[in-house]
């Protein structure tokens, strides 16, 4: 085999400014991303020193020289966030410019490699990486080891100084692994050159070096993953059953179309999956789609692999299955994992676009160049257009996570204690529904889900250590929240905000940042709603849902006032067979949703008087539980009104815009305000025969006529008004809601007789 001549100087400097200036063009807005959650781990961990580092295990990850990584760049940048993000987006161009120099190493032309390093560089499927600042610096450390190793198991298969480049192949890989796990199958990528490119009758015999530096590797390997077990971790994460195997599939299926589609949002990815067809993940539908893209793969990488004449096709084929292959049986593959595999991805979309362009010039009847020209051009700006609405959003949601993390920190620096006793420690910090990802448009960021204390220890010098992490209301789930939060009752959380010293945060998902908690903008509600308590987790929905998970008790406090003799009410989900425990102030009482014939679309309404306590008669604690899992509307407390309508009882279910009726599916009471003398209350209602209801004021039977009427048959009925307060009763008998449109007061002189 003839020598190759290597890459001049000067086009090799010329691609890495192209690629250094490619990526500022690119990533412009992203600049500004700090460092996010696991990046403070990580920073912890160097911050360690270059003794300490190396032996600390990040969760089951045994990263050796990543830890070293990470003291390093701590040494140098400390806390300036800004200067990781910037050596992280210089990472990714020297990743391109080693793939373009790979490529040249592969004999795949100048024009390839350049187009294969542009595209690795416009991918968006991997935005985790270049928008996560500390664990993109490590991600693209293993990228670059992993390139080099590729470089020197290619120059070993040629035959080209076999002990050097084996001993570097080993180096690198080594090296790769401890720096990032999935960078592991370097090695059988590397071992698969020998009979790929060596020729005839030799690959067996250069193969000797490469297999002796193999061998050492994998030793290296398994005494990491034996360090990690004895320290409590898990080796290995194979499939164990049926749906995560399918899981890892479709994760994995889900990739590829990534790396060659550069996109990165997740209803992108499902649609290019699915291709527009309603196939639902768990349905035999979504299985048969993921097992057609499965055949059509690895179809298409077979015929590549045997009908190819080119080794370096052959390579990055089975490469690129070997990579995917590895990382999908350790784990679920997500965008930060597309990485390494976008590596061999980028040379063969390259290869391929090339390929076409070059085969369509050939059959073209005039200007063959500006036909390839056209074809690679048009292809790229197409790509680079689509993935650009992916990388915004994702430039955006990383930007928002910087903006709460920096006031997180600025935080715990204010309450971190000054003076003669600095030294000590502080816990005056607390921080409430921190989420661990932000989404946007289907991609997201890491925002809070590790390395909180890191952050605050870092960024005050160790002199606070421990922030409270609590949750409102909720059932805490890995990748919700902070690892760590727990719950807290909003009694409790009151009562820290009002301690004197104390800082608390609070995360809004309106604006995603925190809210600085004080007394006077966070205090006790008179009322539970989005728009009053944006700090519970509410969902969306006509109407908005607040969940109530089974048998877990729900306690709310809420401000009253004694004096006007007020009352509480509660809309909740219509759960056949979620029967609410509900505990106002010292009353206990039983509401139960409605029967599984009443109407669906009402949500029924519990209503009550409040019974302050002597000694605090400006709060009242309402407690709900449920048997099973169902949903909150709101809570309010009111007075009684002079009229029921949708602005002054929003608790009611109202529906239609003009002359509004509220239904009733179970029994619900009323209070009604005192009238002047000489007044009556009016009532309305829908008399048809499958709504009907019983009416009862202060415990006596108010007549009704006949429900017999049809769907627009409204009919009135006069209730007296005495000059005192009184307390309505409606009790539903039929299968169908009882609907009330007016419930208001009429002057006596003007009432008209039924």
């Amino acid at each position: 085999m003839s020598a190759r001549r290597p890459v001049p100087t000067r086009e090799a400097l010329s691609v890495l400014l192209l690629l250094l200036g490619w990526v500022a063009l690119l990533y412009r807005g992203a600049f500004g991303i700090g460092v996010l959650s696991d990046g403070w781990a990580l920073l912890g961990i160097g911050a360690q020193g270059f003794a300490k580092a190396p032996t600390v295990l990040l969760g089951y990850h045994s990263i050796p020289v990543t830890n070293l990584f990470m003291a390093a760049l701590w040494r140098a940048f400390g806390l300036n966030p800004w200067a990781y993000q910037a050596v992280n987006l210089a990472e990714l161009a020297i990743v391109a410019w080693l793939l373009y120099l790979l490529a040249r190493d592969l004999e795949l032309g100048r024009a390839v490699g350049l187009t294969a390093s542009l595209l690795l560089v416009a991918n968006v499927s991997f935005y985790e990486v270049p928008l996560w600042p500390t664990v993109g610096n490590f991600q693209s450390l293993a990228a670059m080891l992993y390139l080099v190793g590729a470089a020197a198991a290619l120059r070993l298969a040629r035959g080209e100084r076999p002990w050097v480049s084996g001993a570097v192949f080993a180096l690198a890989t080594v090296t790769a692994f401890y720096t990032y796990e999935p960078a592991f199958s370097l090695l059988p990528v590397g071992i698969l050159a020998a009979p790929i490119f060596g020729r005839e009758g030799t690959g067996a015999r250069r193969a000797r070096p490469l297999i002796a530096a193999a061998l050492a590797t994998a030793a290296m390997v398994a005494a990491g993953k034996v360090y990690a077990a004895a320290h409590g971790s898990s080796a290995a994460f194979l499939p164990t059953d049926w749906p995560s195997l399918t899981q890892r599939l479709h994760y994995m299926v889900r990739a590829t179309i990534g790396l060659f589609s550069l996109r990165g949002a997740d209803y992108v990815l499902y649609k290019l999956m699915t291709l527009g067809l309603p196939a639902y993940p768990g349905t035999w539908r979504f299985h048969a789609v993921v097992a057609s893209w499965l055949v059509a793969l690895a179809t298409a990488g077979t015929m590549i692999v045997v009908k190819s004449t080119r080794p370096a096709m052959r390579w990055l084929v089975i490469w690129l299955a070997l990579h995917l292959l590895t990382v999908s049986a350790a784990t679920v593959m997500v965008s930060r994992h597309f990485y390494l595999a976008a590596l061999p991805a980028s040379l063969l979309a390259a290869s391929g676009l090339w390929w076409f362009a070059n085969w369509a010039a050939q059959r073209a009847a005039f200007w063959p160049a500006a036909v390839r020209g056209a074809i690679v051009g048009g292809v790229f700006l197409v790509l680079l257009l689509a993935s650009r609405a992916d990388l915004r959003n994702a430039v955006e949601v990383a930007l928002q996570a910087t903006t709460a993390s920096r006031h997180v920190l600025l935080a715990a620096q204010e309450v971190a204690p000054t003076g003669p006793d600095s030294s000590r420690t502080a816990s005056r910090l607390t921080l409430i529904n921190m989420p661990a990802v932000i989404t946007r448009q289907g991609v997201s960021t890491f925002a809070f889900v590790n390395g909180l204390h890191q952050m605050v220890s870092l960024g005050t010098n160790g002199r606070v250590t421990r922030p409270d992490l609590r949750l409102t209301y909720n059932e805490f789930r890995d990748g919700e929240f902070a690892n760590g939060s727990q719950v807290a009752t909003l009694a409790s959380l009151h009562a820290t905000v009002e301690r004197p010293g104390n800082v608390t945060l609070c995360w809004n998902p309106s604006t995603h940042d925190v809210d600085l908690l004080t007394a006077v903008n966070f205090p006790l509600p008179s009322s539970y709603t989005p728009a009053s308590t944006p700090y519970m987790a509410w969902q969306a929905g006509s109407p908005s849902r607040l969940r109530l998970y089974a048998r877990k008790p729900l306690e709310l406090p809420l401000a009253v006032s004694a004096a006007k003799m007020p009352w509480a009410a509660l809309r909740y989900a219509p759960s056949a067979g979620a029967h609410l425990r509900i505990r106002l102030g010292s009353a206990a009482t039983l509401a139960t949703a409605p029967d599984a014939a009443a109407e669906r679309a009402s949500w029924p309404v519990y209503a009550a008087p409040i019974a302050t306590a002597v000694e605090n008669p400006s709060r009242v604690d309402l407690t709900v539980e449920a048997d099973t899992e169902t949903a909150l509307a709101g809570v309010w407390t009111f007075e009684p009104p002079t009229s029921y309508t949708p602005e002054s009882a929003p608790y009611l279910d109202w529906a239609g815009n003009q002359d509004p009726s509220f239904s009733v599916v179970v029994p619900l009471s009323l209070p009604l305000a005192a009238l002047p003398p000489g007044s009556r209350w009016r009532l309305q209602y829908l008399a048809v025969t499958d709504a009907g209801f019983g009416l009862t004021l202060d415990g006596q039977e108010i007549e009704l006529g006949p429900f017999d009427g049809g769907p627009g048959d409204w009919r009135p009925v006069d209730l007296p008004g005495d000059g005192r307060q009184a307390v309505l009763s409606i009790r539903p008998r039929g299968p169908r809601a009882a609907r009330v449109r007016q419930l208001a007061p009429v002057p006596f002189a003007n009432d008209s007789k039924r």
